[in-house]
Formats: C-alpha cells, sequence, structure tokens
C-alpha cells in the first residue's frame, strides 16, 4: 500500500487504514481515530478461507458502522491486453483508482456533504437510518 516503514508502536497500529484479516465485528472495534480501515473479512466462526474479501468499515457521523467492498478490476485497451487494474470501493459512488493507496488518499482528502442536514461524511451515506444517498442528485 505505502513504502513508508512502520515502527510497530501502539499509535503506529492503532492509525493503520489496512488491519489485515479480522471479522467484520473485530474491524469495527479497530477504527480508532480514523473514519474507515480497510480489512479482509473473516467468517464469524474464525476460520480461514482460501480466499478473503476486502473491505472497508466506515463509521459515519450518525454513529453507524457500514461495510462496503472493495472490486478489482481490469481494464482492457482496444487490442484485448489488459493495461491497468482499477479498484473501487462498492459504496454507490462510481469512482475507479489505479491503486489501493489512491483510493485511501482520495477517501482521506475528499467528503460528500448532505445539503438537507448539512452532514459531512467520508462516503455517500445518509443521515437517516442505514440509508445511502444518491451523490448525484
Amino acid at each position: 500500500m505505502s513504502s513508508r516503514s512502520v515502527s510497530g508502536k501502539v499509535e503506529d497500529l492503532e492509525n493503520a487504514v489496512f488491519i489485515g484479516a479480522v471479522t467484520k465485528q473485530k474491524a469495527e472495534q479497530r477504527i480508532g481515530n480514523r473514519s474507515f480501515v480497510i480489512y479482509y473479512r473473516l467468517p464469524d466462526d474464525g476460520t480461514i478461507p482460501y480466499s478473503m474479501e476486502l473491505f472497508l468499515v466506515y463509521y459515519s457521523s450518525n454513529g453507524k458502522f457500514y461495510h462496503f467492498s472493495i472490486s478489482q478490476r481490469k481494464q482492457i485497451d482496444g487490442m484485448g491486453k489488459i493495461c491497468k487494474d482499477l479498484f473501487k470501493v462498492e459504496c454507490g459512488d462510481s469512482l475507479d483508482f489505479l491503486s489501493l493507496e489512491s483510493l485511501i488518499r482520495h477517501y482521506e482528502t475528499f467528503v460528500y456533504h448532505d445539503i438537507s442536514t448539512g452532514a459531512m461524511e467520508t462516503f455517500p451515506v445518509g443521515s437517516k437510518e442505514g440509508s445511502i444517498y444518491d451523490v448525484y442528485k
């Protein structure tokens, strides 16, 4: 994700964006001072599957957790050759990123503004319980 070194200090672990393979509930507990973390989702029974899906858990301003999958797709040029990987948080917007690092930087920088409530959110979640609003209305 990043070439920055990690000292292994507790503060670094508490502020980590990628937290490894954990259950949904453990991911929610690891948010710490961040608004979101990225993790591989383990089943609740603690078994380790052959493959794991990459997720992002977001703690919204209304105090709710939202778990979004992160998809990866191949972009193919006109000649049928794979030219790049694209990453996307499946959260209702249509943004693709060339790397996980650029995805993280974007969502650490920009916010969605719900003009009906004034809420500022990192991801397009509405202020009503469990809702996700259309960012293009």
